[in-house]
């Protein structure tokens, strides 16, 4: 039961990261987009 809930705290951190990752690379890719593009 105990590494089961670890596994889902797990997944959710992974989860976490990578949203913040997607969000923090969007950014990034808006920022030196061309106007146009945007």
């Amino acid at each position: 039961m105990r590494n089961n809930k670890n596994y889902f705290v797990f997944k959710f951190y992974i989860k976490v990261k990578s949203n913040k990752f997607l969000k923090t690379a969007s950014f990034i890719l808006l920022k030196s987009a061309p106007p146009a593009l945007s």
